[in-house]
């Protein structure tokens, strides 16, 4: 420490905000009794809770020092968005506070009114704000509403061209929100949510897969696998009904064929095969409806291609549980005594 001081006569760190209290320490604790340290951040930009960061590292900074001692700077200009945007973020934080909200921004944020350094030449405003706050439903319709005009107006081709911004793709809101625009006919491409695995090529995919293994399907009827847990076990029966039915079409022969004869040799395999989980699963790609689900041109856009993206995901899902478990070809060992549990590994 002490070589590190005499080395290090002035310090600057800059993202203060995402600092944690061990890194506080470290800082001070560098910067000795020269105490020449400068920090940068922006007390609204504080994301990183979750691994340990606290907003109070820079909201505090100035009581660290004697009175008169730390010089306080406001950068107030914002470079990067238009008048219109900067104009609306320091509205938002003047109506996210008080009686409706039930939340005071004392303590926790630097009062502030950012300025934007540019204009903006466009003809209609660069942001909006569509709002319902006692019902989600009128909200999910103001949403797709908004993006159906947005359409109409010519001001984007394809639905491609939105994102949608959360805090995660798993939260019961987004997901409510996502299946509402899916429910009226806006697809919604989002492979880290939940929606990855209602996906009916995902469920087929993984149905068959099940259905040729009748060890495993016995297994998660009765439910032997504990550690799965009721959703898990739950998504598989589902799984497995979802094959099922669908093999019982008369356009489905083909695949009915091949996954009743793997099923069988499974059952009873006395020596070990040429090929793993993953080979089974592009082997079920060759036939309907895989084979047309794959049959797209992946340039064409999201839109198009969700099912061949979400197919090849879920055969890299199977190579990286291979991988992890040695699995390089399927033994009666590794048939007989491996499980199921790529939803949780």
């Amino acid at each position: 420490l002490k070589d590190l001081r005499e080395k290090l006569r002035y310090l600057m760190v800059d993202e203060y905000q995402d600092t944690n209290y061990i890194q506080e320490r470290l800082v001070f604790l560098l910067a000795g009794e020269h105490r020449n340290i400068c920090v940068v951040g922006d007390d609204d930009q504080g994301l990183y809770r979750f691994r340990g960061a606290t907003i109070r590292n820079i909201l505090e900074f100035p009581n660290r020092f004697d009175a008169g001692q730390c010089k306080v700077i406001h950068l107030d200009v914002n470079y990067r968005s238009y008048p219109e945007i900067v104009g609306f973020c320091n509205r938002w934080m003047d109506t996210t506070e008080g009686e409706h909200f039930k939340f005071e921004w004392e303590n926790f944020r630097y009062p502030k009114s950012l300025r934007a350094s540019r204009r903006y030449e466009g003809k209609s405003s660069p942001v909006v704000r569509l709002s319902a706050v006692a019902d989600e439903n009128e909200w999910h319709q103001k949403i797709f509403d908004f993006i159906q005009g947005l359409k109409k107006a010519g001001s984007i081709k394809d639905y491609n061209q939105i994102a949608v911004l959360c805090r995660s793709v798993k939260g019961e809101r987004i997901t409510n929100l996502l299946d509402y625009l899916e429910d009226n006919g806006i697809n919604v491409y989002s492979p880290r949510s939940g929606m990855f695995f209602k996906r009916d090529e995902i469920r087929l995919a993984i149905g068959c897969l099940l259905l040729m293994f009748p060890a495993h399907i016995s297994k998660v009827i009765n439910g032997e696998y504990k550690y799965l847990g009721k959703t898990a076990t739950d998504y598989y029966k589902e799984c497995a009904i979802f094959a099922n039915e669908y093999l019982k079409r008369e356009d489905s022969l083909d695949l009915r064929q091949f996954v009743k004869r793997h099923g069988i040799e499974h059952k009873s395999l006395q020596k070990g095969t040429d090929y793993a989980f993953t080979a089974l699963l592009y082997q079920l790609f060759a036939f309907k409806p895989f084979v047309s689900w794959l049959d797209v041109d992946l340039s064409s856009g999201v839109m198009d291609s969700r099912a061949a993206r979400n197919l090849s995901r879920l055969s890299q899902l199977l190579g990286e549980y291979e991988y992890i478990h040695n699995v390089s070809v399927l033994t009666p060992k590794i048939i007989y005594n491996s499980r199921p549990e790529i939803l949780t590994t």
